[in-house]
């Protein structure tokens, strides 16, 4: 939406956000205003249109919003205010007088039927006498109301009512204003402290802030404000207090008044604790208006000097000399009128922090999982995802070293032997999606049989960007060789995890002044990757177990139901039993307090048993084990509770004759358990 000016041909426009948008006259001059619905500072818990008072006060406002200006108007009667259907007494919010002062009040109004529509346009000047007041039509163009101080969204709308209860006075013209409250009367000027901006904020460096914000009240004429020392008092720091300004502001509004640069000279204007003074500009204020103006500082963006800094400023009133106080402003008989408020404000220039990188392990980072490899088929597949968050400044990062380990699991957790290369062709980073970084999977490993150790990839020159306060998400992909029997054998009982470990050079990242940043997470660490060209795949079906009886000691029986299915080739699970329990495909009973439980397990399944007391599954081939579970509570610990049980083992090898030499780790069979029950033993 925007507010245009149409000046003899000549078109000026001006963006402005509106709400409700009315057509206002000057003259014969079409405008364009409108209600904001906005914050105002100090006032974010009033709506538009609240009926505010201070309190022990009996005079009612009516407050609203203009973007970030507040401002009020003086209800001046009870009839004025029961005109208004949708006014109630009981809507009246007292507040304390500091917050109901500190809009801008305005007399400005226009005349507008039932339906908030316009009736000619023109805008009035209310004057208030007790109870009622004068009406003054401003006849002047757009350029002379704003030179007269006035605020375009300042005017507001009222009914006929209370526009017929104001008795017409005389015109106002740009040169009335100029002579507001006659020749040779004296005005008088009220300035207070605002509410905002507030106290003991933080001011980052390089930054221009507000500090300070203050009214002047116009009584009697029209002031002209003219000058106003800002005295800043350093209360922390040992350095200068103009090393740390580079410049000091006053606002009217988004307006600009004056601006002086924070130079020893300037702060020497003045000797009580460094004022500098702000002048060369004439500001209005209108007859019974109260405008709000605001301090800014420019802040050094030098790190070097002594932080934190702290200081007060303010805009003092000498009691005992009102002509050294520090708001001058002229009224319209020429006279000087002075004054100030004892009340600063606080504001804090922490020391610069450092650019920071904070590593960590994404919340979904892949899980533990059997990585079934093709015969002949390189084949690439994730194993770590993991965070990067910027803070204090963008931070580049250039270098970023990943550990890979690999280990037997058929011997023992112990290395393999060889060179990572021999299994691996290339390890990959991303960073949110992108590839980043490619580099060859080399490294000799620990000799076969030897301990494991991680063999370091790294990754040089990634010159990845990531800004103040935003996370980047990277992503490692490790691409094994296809499997050749000529070569390398089988993979079968291999595992691979990387990790990004805690240690220096592993992530290496820069400011944007190139300066080193310090990673303050690391020790990142991916779940295993199980690697086989054969392997089976363990399918949770059903599990329950329930009391049965009412037997002392308690008795308790379910299943457990699971798949499994063979990829890659044929398996065979070993179905050898120890003392009449399943040993290898075991379900075990979790009970609190540890109890003497007399448990049996019987399994079966769809499978072929072989001779050697294994149960085959056929390539591709699923087969259903179901372990049949029995339980009797111990009778030695009054008070035990039971629990559940759960799959625990299952062995199996590729061969009939090695159908224990795996393992299926835990983590991928640890869903397959029954439901908790719980009974206390009855002794």
């Amino acid at each position: 939406m925007t507010k245009t000016y149409q000046l003899t041909g000549v078109t000026r426009v001006v963006a402005v956000l509106t709400a409700l948008a009315t057509v206002v006259a000057l003259s014969g001059v079409a405008v364009l205003a409108g209600a904001l619905q906005a914050n105002a500072a100090g006032h974010d818990n009033l709506a538009n249109g609240a009926l505010i008072r201070a309190e022990g006060s009996i005079d009612v406002y009516i407050f609203d919003r203009v973007g970030d200006k507040s401002f009020r108007r003086l209800i001046l009667n009870p009839a004025i205010f029961e005109s208004y259907g949708h006014f109630g007494w009981g809507d009246v919010q007292d507040l304390p007088a500091a917050v109901v002062s500190a809009p801008t009040t305005t007399n400005l109004v226009v005349l507008a039927n039932d339906d908030g529509t316009l009736v000619t346009g023109d805008v009035y000047r209310v004057v208030p006498q007790n109870d009622t007041g004068t009406k003054h039509h401003l006849q002047m163009t757009p350029a002379e109301f704003e030179a007269a101080g006035y605020d375009w969204d300042a005017i507001r709308r009222i009914n006929s009512l209370e526009f017929g209860l104001y008795v017409t006075g005389a015109p106002e013209t740009a040169g009335d204003v100029e002579e507001e409250g006659t020749t040779n009367t004296e005005g008088t000027m009220t300035v207070a402290r605002a509410v905002e901006p507030g106290n003991n904020a933080d001011v980052a460096l390089g930054s221009t802030v507000p500090v300070l914000g203050f009214t002047i009240e116009a009584e009697l004429s029209h002031l002209n404000f003219q000058r106003v020392d800002v005295t800043f008092e350093h209360t922390d720091g040992d350095d200068d207090l103009w090393d740390y300004i580079d410049s000091v502001m006053l606002y009217r509004g988004s307006t600009l008044l004056a601006s002086k640069v924070g130079s020893q000279a300037n702060f020497e204007v003045s000797t009580d604790d460094d004022a500098l003074r702000l002048d060369g500009f004439s500001s209005t204020v209108a007859l019974d208006a109260t405008v709000g103006f605001e301090v800014r500082v420019a802040v050094t963006d030098d790190e070097d000097l002594n932080y934190p800094a702290e200081f007060d400023v303010t805009i003092e009133t000498d009691l005992t000399n009102t002509a050294l106080s520090a708001v001058r402003a002229v009224d319209g008989a020429g006279i000087n009128q002075f004054g100030g408020t004892a009340n600063d404000r606080n504001f804090i220039i922490p020391a610069a922090q450092d650019a920071a990188l904070e590593t960590s392990l994404n919340p979904d980072n892949y899980e533990e999982a059997i990585v079934q490899l093709n015969e002949n088929s390189s084949q690439a597949f994730n194993t770590l995802l993991f965070d990067m968050e910027a803070d204090n400044g963008t931070v580049t990062v250039t270098d970023v070293v990943v550990a890979v380990s690999l280990e037997d699991e058929g011997n023992d957790d112990e290395s393999p032997g060889g060179d990572l290369g021999d299994y691996f062709t290339v390890l990959n980073i991303y960073a949110d999606g992108v590839l980043v970084g490619s580099e060859a999977a080399e490294g000799a490993l620990a000799a076969d049989g030897a301990a494991v150790v991680a063999v370091d990839v790294a990754f040089a020159d990634l010159d990845v960007d990531i800004e103040n306060g935003a996370t980047a998400e990277w992503r490692a992909e490790l691409v094994a060789r296809a499997w050749d029997t000529d070569d390398l054998g089988t993979w079968e009982g291999y595992q691979v995890f990387v990790d990004l470990e805690d240690a220096v050079g592993t992530i290496l990242a820069e400011d944007a002044d190139g300066d080193n940043v310090v990673d303050t997470g690391l020790a990142v660490t991916g779940e295993s990757m199980h690697l086989f060209t054969v392997a089976p795949m363990v399918a949770f079906v059903s599990g329950s177990l329930a009391e049965v009886g009412d037997a002392d000691p308690s008795v308790a029986a379910g299943t457990l139901v699971f798949d499994v299915t063979a990829v890659g080739g044929d398996i065979f699970v070993d179905a050898a039993t120890v003392d009449g329990v399943v040993g290898t495909v075991m379900a075990i009973t979790a009970g609190n307090p540890t109890v003497d439980f007399a448990d049996a397990y019987l399994v079966d399944s769809t499978a072929d048993l072989t001779a050697n007391d294994n149960w085959q599954i056929l390539s591709g081939q699923t087969e259903r084990f179901t372990i049949d579970i029995s339980v009797t509570a111990g009778t030695e610990d009054a008070g035990a509770e039971f629990w559940n049980s759960f799959l625990t083992s299952l062995e199996w090898g590729d061969t009939d004759a090695d159908g224990d030499e795996f393992t299926v780790p835990a983590a991928l069979i640890e869903d397959v358990e029954t439901n908790s029950i719980s009974w206390l033993v009855d002794l």
